[in-house]
């Protein structure tokens, strides 16, 4: 959160789940990641990734993110209330990482997403992939979310929110990163430019 997105080419292992799925191929063990953010109002935010070299060339990994609400107030159309329910949406995802030989390493995984909201539920699939590309103290990275089909609510299909992400990231004294990306997310036409410095 504090790098504000920029992470397409310097996430790796574990931390490459959400932002480049190239990134897990790196991993040079089993990783394990858990995050827990309580927000306002009964919202909490739940994110899991993990990831399991199986050779020097493939990596599977999985991941999980959920968004719950907690209970909220329920009102009719007159205004009366009702009662209470509660709202949930979640990402699954699972995909294999590859070393393309040459410093290259890319990833395709599938994903499952879910939307909750009193007693009406909705779901659709989608898939992730990504590349990146190491030389030197170097890093270049470009990653694909959401690409798949519509998610329908009654009788409406909406597309699904894709972003796309392109980065660069370099290595300074062996103690610093300089990483740069360009977001574009859904159908907006504005692209965010999240430029950072992070300290290890």
């Amino acid at each position: 959160a504090a790098l504000g997105g920029a992470y397409s080419a310097a996430g790796e292992g574990a931390s490459g789940v959400f932002y480049n799925p190239a990134g897990t191929a790196l991993a040079d063990r089993q990783e394990f990641e858990i995050s827990h953010n309580d927000w306002l109002q009964g919202l909490r935010n739940e994110n899991l990734a993990y990831v399991r070299p199986l050779s020097e060339t493939y990596t599977v990994f999985g991941g999980a993110n959920l968004l719950l609400s907690g209970a909220m107030d329920k009102y009719d159309a007159s205004g009366a209330k009702t009662g209470s329910f509660n709202s949930q949406e979640g990402a699954f995802n699972l995909g294999l990482s590859v070393g393309l030989g040459g410093e290259y390493y890319a990833a395709a995984a599938l994903k499952k997403l879910y939307q909750k909201a009193d007693k009406n539920s909705v779901g659709a699939w989608a898939g992730d992939a990504g590349l990146l590309k190491i030389s030197g103290d170097l890093r270049f990275g470009a990653a694909v979310s959401n690409f798949g089909s519509k998610i329908k609510l009654g009788s409406s299909a909406f597309d699904l929110p894709r972003i796309l992400r392109a980065g660069a990231g370099k290595r300074l004294n062996d103690q610093f990163w300089f990483l740069a990306d360009v977001v574009k997310a859904g159908e907006s036409k504005k692209l965010s430019f999240p430029v950072q410095i992070l300290a290890e």
